[in-house]
């Protein structure tokens, strides 16, 4: 063979050789823990109604890249955990919610007799559900005019920044200790002065709630979460606390809480006397009876005892909740 020939052999078995090891090392261009993000959703979040867990692979220059959103900790150091466990490389760049930029006021309470709460961050967007006037939220992040809020019963959605006030852990502990009334009328009026004829400050609806600041005659005098002051007459609301303390939440007073919402429109994704849908106009007699149900009924079927699932209805009684669907097979 001659010296040009083995010179030749040699580069080209070199060049296998570089190629071969350049191969071997090159980093993946394939999303590697996409069923690690997808058994920790289903750990932790499998209801996106109630949770956030919204969490992708991307792989950029050959490298792993987590991005997206949670406000679960404890689902994002799972996730973590479980990559650690492959010895896998990646960067984290997952932001745990609450967004810092809020700062200190993470929680809020609803300003309005009802608060719109919808599936993004748009007037025209649908209507998830509804929080009332006093009702306390916990405060995720900011998207211009709207924030993404969670209600007491979990659901989560967005609501516009006019209809709260943000408040930070201090203040939202002395609204929770504060005397306060719960409206329960249908619907009504807050007024300027503590007469019938007065100047309305706003609307207000079954089961809102204001700070008690003082009487004047027949009125509570209320102060709203923005500091707005007004009177209510206390034949339309009652001292909260007492008011939870003698609830008697029997057939007679579900029924009497039901038949109040007669003629009240259908109102998709309303919880309120202003318009309520099938789950929302039972969870609002619920509420009212001193019981908080889940938003949907996909999820108020799973609370309580079943009491017939035959379809015969002989065991029913005044305050059951039936569900109709197919049976699954």
């Amino acid at each position: 063979m001659s010296r040009f020939s083995r010179t030749l052999s040699l580069l080209m078995i070199g060049l296998t050789l570089i190629l071969w090891h350049c191969q071997k090392q090159s980093p993946s261009t394939s999303p590697r823990f996409e069923s690690l993000i997808t058994e920790v959703k289903q750990e932790f979040a499998p209801d996106r109604r109630v949770a956030i867990y919204e969490v992708e692979e991307v792989v950029r220059d050959g490298y792993s890249v987590l991005r997206g959103e949670t406000n679960l900790p404890a689902a994002h150091q799972r996730l973590l955990d479980k990559i650690a466990a492959t010895e896998g490389h990646f960067l984290d760049s997952i932001a745990v919610l609450p967004d810092p930029a809020l700062g200190a006021r993470q929680w809020a309470l609803v300003n309005n007799s009802v608060a719109n709460i919808r599936s993004r961050a748009s007037h025209s967007a649908e209507l998830a559900t509804q929080a009332l006037l006093g009702t306390p939220l916990n405060v995720f992040k900011r998207d211009g005019s709207f924030s993404l809020v969670q209600t007491p019963d979990g659901y989560i959605g967005w609501v516009d920044n006019g209809a709260i006030v943000r408040v930070d852990a201090a203040e939202l502990k002395r609204y929770k200790q504060a005397p306060r009334v719960v409206f329960l009328p249908v619907y009504g009026f807050a007024r300027e002065q503590a007469a019938s004829g007065s100047a309305v400050v706003s609307d207000l609806v079954s089961g809102g709630l204001l700070e008690k600041t003082g009487r004047s005659g027949t009125y509570f005098q209320v102060r709203y979460p923005d500091g707005r002051q007004g009177f209510v007459s206390m034949g339309e609301a009652v001292d909260y606390e007492a008011w939870l303390a003698g609830i008697q939440s029997g057939e007679k007073n579900l029924i009497k809480e039901a038949r109040a919402f007669m003629g009240v429109p259908y109102l998709w994704g309303g919880t309120s006397t202003k318009g309520v849908d099938c789950s929302g106009f039972t969870k609002a007699v619920y509420l009212m009876n001193g019981v908080i149900l889940p938003r949907d009924a996909s999820q108020q079927v799973h609370v309580g005892t079943v009491v017939d699932s035959s379809g015969t209805f002989e065991n029913l009684r005044p305050g059951d909740l039936l569900f109709f669907g197919r049976a699954a097979t």
